[in-house]
């Protein structure tokens, strides 16, 4: 879990971008993570992952399924959520209207129109494998993966092959300072090579 430990920056910086785009998609999936209190039992957890549209994907964690996940998240956000109607969400998000051409208007969260299917492919990676990893081995473990886990669903959406991505950020982060880690996110990348 180094890996995802080492991308924390890139995702932070990608989560502080999120709001600008004034439309935000999100999308919880319920995790099981191994509690490490003696009784061996698995705890309920999320994957949140809230995305721009076009941009930038960000996954994240939290141990619970509480509204308190998506209110941290989405503190100070004033544009448009988009969700699946989950209570989580209700009352996130200042009234915003959505007009849609046939003249009705949606107010804060609406449901996701039936003619975006390519977005619901790209998630389905994540609620496929649900089935497949069963749990995670412990809370520590979620918010790594979640790292791995926004940038590898943000090169996807833009077009960028991960392997190169990461192949190239990840020694350039050991040299790269805080303050230009910025430069390093998905969007930015294929600049940053360049120059």
């Amino acid at each position: 879990m180094r890996v995802g430990e080492l991308l924390v920056p890139v995702v932070t910086a990608m989560r502080e971008e999120l709001p600008a785009g004034g439309c935000i998609h999100a999308d919880g999936t319920p995790v099981a993570v191994q509690m490490h209190d003696g009784r061996g039992r698995k705890g309920r957890s999320g994957l949140w992952q809230y995305n721009h549209p076009r941009g930038n994907g960000v996954f994240d964690f939290r141990l619970g399924r509480s509204r308190d996940g998506p209110r941290q998240f989405l503190a100070g956000f004033e544009g448009i959520l988009q969700t699946d109607g989950c209570a989580a969400y209700q009352g996130q998000v200042g009234q915003r209207s959505w007009r849609r051409p046939a003249g009705r208007t949606w107010a804060g969260t609406f449901s996701r129109p039936r003619g975006w299917i390519g977005r619901i492919r790209r998630r389905r990676g994540v609620a496929l494998g649900r089935k497949n990893r069963t749990h995670l081995g412990s809370a520590e473990a979620g918010p790594k993966v979640a790292a791995i886990l926004s940038l590898v669903e943000t090169c996807n959406r833009l077009g960028l092959e991960v392997r190169a991505y990461l192949g190239d950020v990840l020694p350039r982060l050991a040299v790269t300072s805080i303050q230009r880690v910025r430069e390093l996110i998905p969007a930015r990348w294929p600049a940053s090579r360049a120059g």
